[in-house]
């Protein structure tokens, strides 16, 4: 998969041009009001990932943007009180629901609920800054699981259910690079 990047324009903090390489890169050096957070993600189905953003509109108002390769661009209006920073994304069905966005902010791992959909609890995660989070299926039902980076690299697991996602103290995730 190669997309043309031709069309993104590459903004840094203060207008300053880039070379452009990667479809989300367009989103992190802009100034505010704009993207919190992007990834990309196959949500639509087809192979191809997706870019997902999370921009802030003011205050606690937010919009998720998902631009999907195969169907037409939506956003999702978000209130996500008290959020300042975001270091990582992901979406899953961690309560076995709807699709949920997990962030990891400067104020602890989230879940944020969009499109009349659930807002799984966050239960037992340890009091620390997670840089990168993934949806995975560790434990062989049909909910997915939570899997989280801290800082320091260490990596924890949360597995989703109908009461949440819920911290995995004896599963511990070991990273892989293929």
């Amino acid at each position: 998969f190669l997309p043309d990047f031709s069309k993104f324009n590459v903004f840094r903090a203060h207008a300053t041009k880039v070379t452009p390489f990667c479809p989300w890169i367009k989103t992190l050096g802009k100034p505010e009001p704009g993207p919190k957070v992007a990834f990309m993600l196959d949500v639509d189905g087809d192979a191809q990932p997706d870019l997902i953003t999370l921009n802030h509109i003011g205050e606690d108002s937010f919009a998720l943007t998902l631009e999907r390769t195969r169907l037409s661009d939506v956003t999702f209006p978000m209130t996500l009180p008290g959020a300042t920073e975001f270091a990582s994304a992901t979406l899953g069905t961690f309560g076995g629901g709807g699709p949920t966005l997990a962030l990891a902010t400067d104020s602890g791992l989230r879940t944020a609920a969009f499109n009349a959909g659930p807002e799984p609890t966050v239960s037992g995660a340890p009091e620390t800054d997670y840089v990168t989070l993934a949806a995975a299926r560790l434990n062989g039902d049909s909910v997915d699981d939570l899997v989280a980076q801290r800082r320091d690299g260490e990596i924890d697991a949360f597995l989703g259910g109908a009461s949440g996602l819920q911290f995995a103290a004896d599963i511990h995730p070991i990273p892989l690079k293929l």
